[in-house]
């Protein structure tokens, strides 16, 4: 018995897996400039702890052909642990109760708190790392490989970029939570999530929104709201996702007759209110754009929000008014004369007006001029700030700011995250961002088009869409808490959409 104990805790599939990562940081130990290699192999372990005491960081990325062999080597053992049969078909009760408990507290944290949902995540990430190496199922369909397959290689190609251009491996920290993602979705796709309660979930975590953005408002008396965020932007785009997402509920209240419809109602006010205060102008487009299209699916005139009665019309007033009271229609009416007139003179003074959007099209400007000279290659994950100051220089561009030392405001990235990757990553990059987002669109979208019940589907869709839209103007890879955001809600709606078509709801054909 002990025996078969043992054998199970070293099964194939673990062996792979840690063989995997010890060369995973093999290929990025070491700081640059200092020979790791020939010190691990002479066993100095007192020289290599002398160099992580004095050194500001203490890994790199494979920037060597030894480094990028041992990175790709890695990358073939991960692969192989997947075609391995776990060790146990025990049943996932423990586990689905511990899903259920952390996705609700990440949903109802993600912007109100610092660290409960990175420790949600965390948690999340070490449990289906566990249930990948002794109960997740090895048996994929094909749109399963594919889809995986636009993680594991946006996650893959900056470690291989960094070989030609180098690269800081801070730069690349955010390209991991692809490769994280992916034992999520591997666990997530076996669970049980109830919809009602979903839908109750996603309602009070757009509630929730409400009396947090009003005491940071009275109280600290912000023109912009972020709260716990990195920026306004990142507060914006994530209180504008839970407004569409209530709203997209109310469709599920109604078609599902589930009771407390006015928790839906109320999620959509207090996220949209939320969202006013942050003051972004850009993101008043993806709720016209989505309304659009929200009105477009089957039934939804007759589920949704019902404009021609009271209720509907006294809900459209109210979300009107908070509109026109928030700082963002303020920005947007003070468009023309804080920015437009600018663009066409060389003597603007657009720097010093707090509402100009002149240095965004300045940025975006310049990293098209980059892209014209990077592009095949990109330019790197760190180098944009320089590359956009050489712009500055050499009159290509005006300054971002009125400051001789800093005429490019220390912005490393392009703000949009479409420029952004093409200008690092060049061509392929571009591609390979491209290929992700269509592969999880499609995901969702034949998943939601063989079954209209399929609840995690639908909003699967409405989540890749709200992200191909703010990837226009926000990079979203350059922010830890929305890179987080979007990676986590697309492998939990896909493995629950995909739960649901195992159950056989209603059958579709790939």
């Amino acid at each position: 018995m002990q025996h078969k104990i043992f054998f199970n805790l070293l099964n194939k599939r673990l062996f792979f897996l840690v063989i995997s990562f010890l060369l995973i940081f093999l290929s990025i130990l070491g700081p640059p400039n200092v020979p790791m290699f020939s010190l691990l192999a002479s066993l100095n372990i007192k020289e290599i702890y002398n160099i992580y005491l004095h050194s500001d960081t203490f890994f790199r990325m494979p920037d060597t052909f030894n480094r990028v062999s041992i990175f790709v080597l890695s990358l073939v053992f991960l692969v192989m642990s997947s075609l391995y049969n776990p060790p146990y078909k025990s049943d996932n009760r423990l586990i689905t109760i511990l899903f259920i408990t952390l996705s609700s507290l990440f949903f109802t944290t993600i912007i109100i708190t610092n660290n409960i949902y990175n420790l949600s995540i965390m948690l999340l990430i070490i449990i289906s790392i566990y249930y990948y190496i002794y109960k997740a199922d090895n048996h994929f369909k094909s749109i399963e490989i594919i889809f995986l397959l636009s993680y594991l290689t946006f996650f893959i190609f900056p470690f291989i970029h960094s070989y030609f251009i180098t690269t800081t491996i801070t730069e690349a920290d955010n390209y991991t939570r692809f490769l994280l993602a992916i034992p999520l979705y591997l666990m997530i796709r076996d669970l049980d999530f109830d919809k009602q309660f979903f839908l109750y979930l996603i309602n009070i975590a757009s509630i929730i929104l409400l009396p947090v953005t009003l005491y940071f408002y009275l109280v600290y008396d912000l023109d912009r709201i972020r709260i716990f965020t990195s920026s306004a932007t990142v507060f914006s785009n994530i209180s504008m996702t839970f407004f569409l997402f209530s709203l997209l509920s109310i469709y599920f209240f109604k078609k599902y007759k589930i009771d407390y419809i006015f928790l839906a109602y109320l999620g959509s006010f207090a996220a949209l209110f939320a969202w006013g205060l942050s003051g972004s102008r850009f993101t008043i487009i993806i709720p016209l754009i989505v309304i659009i299209l929200l009105i477009l699916i089957p039934n939804y005139r007759k589920y949704g929000i019902p404009l021609c009665n009271k209720i509907g019309l006294l809900f459209m007033v109210i979300l009107l008014s908070v509109f026109l009271t928030s700082t963002s229609f303020d920005r947007l009416t003070n468009l023309n004369l804080s920015s437009i007139g600018d663009y066409s003179k060389p003597e603007a003074n657009h720097w010093i007006k707090r509402d100009s959007i002149v240095p965004r099209l300045l940025i975006w400007n310049g990293a098209i001029n980059i892209i014209n000279e990077n592009t095949f290659a990109g330019i790197g994950l760190d180098n944009f700030n320089r590359e956009l100051h050489s712009q500055i220089i050499n009159n290509k561009i005006q300054p971002i700011r009125k400051d001789f030392d800093n005429p490019t405001a220390g912005l490393n990235h392009a703000h949009s995250q479409f420029l952004d990757t093409f200008v690092k990553l060049g061509l392929f990059g571009f591609l390979l961002l491209s290929f992700f987002i269509i592969i999880n669109f499609y995901f969702f979208y034949r998943l939601s088009k063989n079954n209209e019940d399929n609840v995690f589907a639908i909003f699967g869709l409405l989540f890749i869409l709200i992200h191909s839209l703010i990837m226009i103007n926000h990079v979203i890879l350059s922010h830890h808490q929305s890179t987080i955001f979007m990676v986590f809600l697309l492998v939990f709606f896909a493995g629950l959409s995909l739960n649901d078509y195992k159950k056989g709801e209603k059958r579709c054909h790939w």
